[in-house]
């Protein structure tokens, strides 16, 4: 992926940029997303994709085998292979696996996994618990949709372990 340096570069700014081959990936040089200043093009360049640092055209740093393509470092994962689903974590670091950890659910509009509520094990929602944490009872009521020690008067618990 090529991309034009932004016109707003005074010319002693490109000049610098041409004699040093800044690597400009994120910097206030070059668009986000590309790593170095190309001296023949004077464009900024992109890494090929699977390779976290690059000096002109040479890959430098690989990206770890379970990403499909990463930045900054070899095991923050921009892209995954296969099925395998993007996790993002708070820090901004991203990494790849095959499914969210227990307790949590795929939110495809986001990318990333998200904690499920409360004391629910398995869900697909943060408002939709599908099981409990061991010793509570699902209680699908409805204004409530929630984890319980024990079911309230009216309820019994089921062959599958929820109130009804």
């Amino acid at each position: 992926m090529i991309v034009s340096v932004k016109p707003a570069l005074s010319n002693a700014e490109i000049q610098e940029l041409l004699s040093n081959g800044t690597a400009c990936r994120g910097s206030l040089n070059c668009p986000a997303g590309v790593t170095y200043f190309n001296n023949n093009a004077k464009t900024c360049q992109s890494c090929d994709a699977g390779c976290a640092k690059c000096d002109k055209k040479q890959c430098l740093e690989q990206c770890d085998d379970i990403c499909g393509d990463c930045f900054g470092s070899s095991s923050n994962c921009i892209a995954c292979t296969g099925d395998d689903i993007l996790v993002k974590f708070s820090n901004g670091t991203a990494t790849c696996r095959p499914k969210c950890d227990d307790g949590q659910f795929y939110d495809a509009e986001n990318k990333e996994c998200v904690d499920c509520m409360g004391d629910c094990a398995v869900c697909n929602s943060t408002t939709e618990c599908l099981q409990c944490n061991d010793g509570l009872f699902y209680l699908a009521a409805a204004e409530e949709n929630t984890c319980v020690k024990s079911c309230p008067n009216g309820y019994f618990v089921n062959d599958d372990g929820n109130c009804e």
